[in-house]
């Protein structure tokens, strides 16, 4: 059995190994990076935002989560040229 220190250790450990498979340690600058050029609001309740936010938000979400296929719809037609752009 491992003492306090030790368990707290191989407990690190795992959550640093989760990370990094998780490629955590990129995610919070993904989430900036995205939320700046389709430029969301970072506190904004969901719930008040517009049909066309809420498209924006659903994009960002997609991007910052990679997934491997993103069928998109006219994905700029509630963008910016900047963010389609970046986009």
């Amino acid at each position: 059995m491992l003492s306090g220190a030790d368990a707290d250790l191989k407990a690190l450990e795992r959550v640093q190994v989760a990370l990094q498979v998780a490629d955590g340690w990129t995610l919070q600058s993904r989430i900036a990076t995205t939320i700046s050029q389709l430029e969301l609001s970072a506190d904004a309740r969901l719930a008040k935002l517009s049909v066309g936010w809420r498209r924006r938000v659903a994009l960002a979400r997609a991007l910052v989560f990679k997934r491997d296929l993103l069928l998109l719809d006219q994905p700029a037609n509630h963008l910016e040229l900047p963010a389609i752009e970046w986009l």
